[in-house]
């Protein structure tokens, strides 16, 4: 049954999208933190929280620079965990059906970095009310959950007893909530964190509607990260500098058949796309056919 189970895991991480790898990432390392916090609490308290939860001690901050990763895939308990992984799921399928879906782990990853910035820095104005640890996706959530909100004020989501309620208004509410709860004291760290990366969501969006796309760097130092563990130094290639060619190229006037295809069809589908983002806006996702899901997953692909 685990063997299946396994690999289950292991194909759906392979084939589906980054929401559903980060929901992975973060149910797996729940399950062993949370079997290590039940038989072996004190382990638990002296090594897991210790070395990578973020902490608000500045020494212990510096001398423990992965926190600032790590931290964003613990949580302190179940509900903790359910709630942020409901969220993930809800506003990172709109996100990466509007904007692509390589947006999302740039906006998890920069929005948990900014979140645990406020963490850090509420701690040393406000500590009286701000715990010593910090651990949960929550900020990296929240960047998703603005994003989603900037780009899609309008969009309806379909809640359970209220109906639909335009993505505005929800998104609105989460933040509210989390001004309330900086002024509590169970967790007004955390709620610190959430209006940092709230405030990075809103920031994406509005630098990537002035043409400047933040994503790009993060997937672009990502990529040479894997390439790196990939491939070993000694065993990659050096790149010799290249001669020029002596071949001359003569170009022909005019676009080949080919060519005016495929322009004739990225123009097509585009026109497909735009009416149904117009659907989105109009009657909301779940409007959708199953059709005109695939056309926006295809493009958000191709794109």
């Amino acid at each position: 049954m685990f063997q299946s189970l396994i690999q289950d895991l292991k194909h759906n991480y392979r084939h589906g999208n980054m929401v559903t790898r980060l929901i992975i990432i973060n149910v797996s390392v729940f399950v062993v933190t949370a079997l290590i916090k039940a038989f072996a609490p004190s382990f638990y308290s002296a090594y897991i929280l210790d070395f990578f939860a973020i902490s608000a001690e500045p020494l212990k901050f510096i001398t423990r620079p992965w926190t600032l990763i790590t931290h964003m895939f613990i949580h302190s308990g179940g509900w903790h965990l359910f709630w942020n992984m409901i969220l993930l799921y809800w506003f990172g399928r709109i996100v990466g059906d509007l904007l692509n879906d390589r947006r999302i782990w740039p906006l998890y990853f920069l929005g948990a970095l900014v979140g645990a910035t406020f963490y850090f820095l509420s701690y040393h104005l406000f500590s009286n009310v701000v715990g010593m640890y910090a651990v949960g996706a929550s900020a990296g959530i929240m960047a998703i959950i603005a994003a989603a909100g900037a780009i899609a004020p309008d969009y309806s989501m379909r809640l359970i007893l209220l109906g639909d309620v335009k993505l505005k208004y929800v998104v609105a509410a989460l933040i509210f909530m989390d001004i309330l709860a900086s002024q509590g004291y169970s967790n007004a760290g955390g709620a610190f964190a959430h209006l940092g990366g709230a405030a990075f969501g809103f920031y994406f969006i509005s630098l990537l509607r002035n043409g400047k796309d933040l994503s790009e760097n993060v997937n672009n130092g990502m990529e040479k990260i894997n390439d790196w563990f990939r491939t070993p130094s000694a065993s990659k290639p050096k790149r010799k500098k290249s001669k020029k060619s002596n071949l001359t190229v003569k170009h022909r006037s005019g676009t080949s058949p080919n060519t005016k295809n495929q322009l004739q069809r990225s123009a097509d589908l585009q026109e497909q796309v735009d009416q149904i983002l117009e659907k989105i806006k109009e009657s909301g996702y779940d409007s959708l056919t199953d059709v005109e899901k695939e056309i926006l997953f295809q493009a958000s692909k191709n794109s």
